[in-house]
């Protein structure tokens, strides 16, 4: 469930792409996809120090900070295509 939860909040800016860009929404949900796989694997400050604890909440934060920052990027590409 950790993943799903992250894949998730990586594609929450989808919605917003769907209404504006239709016809982006696959590239974006694909680079959601993509951004969300990186920040997991790479596991970036905080999800390392997370990744390290015992906890089973802290296996489900890591997955969480990882779509957070997928989300962060995707939203911040999405504000530099609009305002171009």
């Amino acid at each position: 469930i950790d993943e799903v939860l992250g894949m998730f909040i990586a594609s929450a800016p989808t919605l917003f792409i769907d209404t504006i860009e239709p016809t982006r929404f696959f590239w974006y949900l694909t680079g959601a996809f993509v951004l969300f796989r990186f920040f997991d694997i790479a596991k970036v400050w905080p999800a390392n120090f997370f990744d390290k604890e015992t906890l089973p909440a802290d296996v489900i934060i890591d997955d969480i900070i990882a779509g957070v920052y997928s989300a962060i990027i995707l939203m911040a590409f999405l504000a530099i295509e609009l305002w171009i």
